[in-house]
């Protein structure tokens, strides 16, 4: 006989990953419970873009917490001298404030039955062979599965007993308040490139404030002094009246090899997975498509640890790793050598910025930019394979 605090799954962490995991369990018909260390809603440091790929796995009531919409992403290369607008006939990118971005996925969890512990912090677990104890802050509990959403420095990437090897890439995000007019100059999305070396920087309108950030995301160790490059960007953008400005330093960690992401009867989603995109450093799309993928994996193996296992692993490869080797490429390219992304900016931005247009709606993978016989990545393999390991970034446009 089980005791009420026995849970098929106990989800740690209720951000897009751990709430979407838990909707979809406990709509199965699983017995979930979700442990949140906060008090939600709480602010979560983020620039908001939701972008059209991962649409399809977002609850349809999802757009009642979107703030705009946008058919047309700036892209800007000041380096190149390079400015172009991406347009489609649906939207690319959605903004939206995390804290009720995340709120209203909680939400949907508690009405498919998942039980909600907030202000419940997880201090440990224990590993048994057929359940997991875990120990909180509101007492003990026991699941035959844990499915860890509580970031990169969580306590269930600590104890799964897992190595992850990435890569954390520095960011800076400030909620700017501005004046009505500045507000009315930035009707898109916009990236800037050419403002901080190895990143770029961002501008996401919403609705009555403008989330403004830069991030170095080159994969060479170097110290960046980000508020420094942040401080250049703001006076490009010549705001004639900021109201406030709320400041947020945050890593973003990227994967930089295939990692297994499941043992011990835990599931490493989202951050704790380090499952961000090495091109965009964009980690809502890998958040919500980790957390479907674990909670279907648990659903189809019919909480058989092997089955589960092994399902995840394979689910991971499909729709991430099978991707990662194309994207840590392209992300070399344009973030380790600046001069030689200017140069290659100049020659075939516009189809870059329709490429990339393509992969953030789902349209393509980044591994048919290494396909395409026009790619400038050709020139690229070429041009690294035929210049020495020394190379300096201000030799590439004078070759």
């Amino acid at each position: 006989m089980s005791s009420p605090n026995d849970f098929d799954v106990a989800i740690i962490g209720s951000g897009p990953a751990g709430s979407i995991a838990a909707q979809k369990l406990s709509s199965n018909g699983l017995k979930v419970i979700l442990f949140e260390k906060a008090n939600p809603p709480r602010y979560k440091t983020c620039g908001g873009g939701i972008v059209s790929r991962v649409a399809q796995y977002l609850p349809s009531d999802i757009s009642l917490v979107f703030e705009k919409e946008f058919h047309q992403i700036e892209i800007n290369d000041h380096k190149a001298n390079f400015y172009y607008n991406v347009k489609r006939n649906y939207p690319l990118v959605y903004t939206t404030m995390r804290r009720d971005f995340d709120y209203k996925l909680l939400d949907n969890a508690k009405t498919s039955g998942t039980q909600v512990m907030e202000k419940c912090e997880v201090y440990d677990l224990i590993i048994n062979t057929e359940s997991i104890l875990l120990k909180t802050a509101l007492g003990e509990f026991k699941a035959a599965f844990v499915i860890g959403a509580d970031g990169a420095q969580g306590i269930t990437l600590k104890k799964s007993g897992l190595r992850i090897r990435k890569k954390n890439l520095p960011a800076l995000e400030c909620e700017i308040y501005v004046s009505d007019k500045d507000l009315e100059k930035f009707s898109k999305v916009r990236f800037d490139f050419g403002f901080i070396p190895g990143g770029y920087a961002w501008v996401f309108p919403k609705k009555d404030h403008l989330s403004v950030g830069l991030g170095a995301f080159s994969f060479q160790d170097k110290n960046i002094n980000l508020n420094s490059y942040f401080t250049n960007y703001m006076k490009h953008l010549n705001f004639k009246k900021i109201i406030n400005i709320e400041r947020h330093g945050f890593y973003i960690p990227v994967s930089i090899n295939r990692n297994i992401l499941t043992k011990n009867r835990i599931l490493l989603t989202g951050d704790a997975a380090a499952l961000a995109d090495p091109v965009t450093a964009e980690g809502i799309t890998s958040a919500v498509l980790s957390g479907h993928l674990a909670a279907e994996s648990v659903i189809e193996g019919n909480l058989n640890k092997e089955m589960i296992s092994s399902l995840y692993n394979q689910k991971i490869e499909e729709n991430f790793y099978s991707e990662l080797k194309a994207a840590l490429f392209l992300s070399k390219v344009f973030y380790n050598y600046d001069s030689f992304r200017a140069f290659l900016m100049k020659r075939y931005g516009i189809k870059f910025c329709e490429s990339i247009a393509d992969v953030i709606s789902g349209k393509k993978k980044y591994h048919d930019f290494i396909k395409n016989p026009f790619n400038y990545l050709k020139l690229a393999k070429y041009y690294f394979s035929s210049t020495s390991e020394t190379l300096k970034p201000e030799h590439t446009l004078q070759n």
